[in-house]
C-alpha cells in the first residue's frame, strides 16, 4: 500500500529513531523509484547506508570503520554470499557489510549506479565487473584507506558478537509481558 508504519515503543534514543526512520523510508523510496529489489543485500545495503549516513558523528562508529575492523579481524561477511537478514539484532554484521558495500559503490561509481543495479543485480552490465570482483575491490579499499587508530578490531568484533548472542538468548524467552518489554 506504499505505507510505512513506525511503532515508537519507548526504546532507543532520537539517533536510533532517526536511523530507523531513514532506513525504512529508503526502502520505500527505492521500491517506488527503481522497482522491486533484485536482492536483499542491495535493498538492505541501500537502507543501512542511507540511515548511517544521516547519523554520522552522533557517537556511532563510522560504517567503514565497523567493516574495516571486521575485515581486519577476519569476520567481515562476504556480501556476494547468501547472507541472512533476520533483523539488526541478529545479523548486524550482514546489514552493516551490505551498507558499507553500497556506500563504496556510491562513492566510487555514483548513486545513480546503485539505482541501475537495484532491480537487476546485473553488476557486470552496470560496473563492468562481477559482484565478486567489486567485493574484492571494496575489501582492498577498506584495508588500504580506513584508519582503525584507537580501535581494537578483535575486541570490537567480540563485543558485537556478544550483543547478538544476548539478543538471541533474550528473544528466545521473550513473552511480551510488561517485565520483558521493560527489559528490552
Amino acid at each position: 500500500a506504499y505505507q510505512n508504519y513506525v511503532l515508537f515503543d519507548g526504546s532507543g534514543n532520537p539517533v536510533d529513531e532517526q536511523y530507523m526512520l531513514a532506513h525504512e523510508l529508503t526502502h520505500m523510496y527505492m521500491w517506488n523509484v527503481f522497482g522491486v529489489p533484485s536482492s536483499t543485500m542491495i535493498s538492505e545495503g541501500a537502507a543501512v547506508y542511507t540511515g548511517t549516513s544521516l547519523i554520522a558523528g552522533e557517537g556511532q562508529l563510522a560504517l567503514d570503520m565497523f567493516c574495516a575492523a571486521h575485515l581486519q579481524a577476519g569476520a567481515l561477511p562476504w556480501v556476494s554470499s547468501s547472507l541472512s537478514y533476520q533483523g539488526h539484532n541478529f545479523d548486524l554484521e550482514n546489514y552493516y557489510a551490505a551498507g558499507c558495500f553500497v556506500g563504496y559503490l556510491v562513492r566510487t561509481y555514483g548513486a545513480e549506479s546503485v539505482g541501475q543495479v537495484y532491480p537487476t543485480s546485473d553488476y557486470y552490465a552496470v560496473y563492468g565487473k562481477t559482484l565478486a570482483a567489486l567485493e574484492e575491490d571494496w575489501r582492498a579499499y577498506l584495508a588500504q584507506n580506513v584508519s582503525l587508530e584507537g580501535v581494537d578490531s578483535q575486541t570490537y568484533v567480540d563485543l558485537t558478537s556478544e550483543i547478538t548472542a544476548t539478543y538471541e538468548r533474550f528473544f528466545s524467552v521473550f513473552d511480551g509481558t510488561q517485565q520483558y518489554v521493560e527489559a528490552y
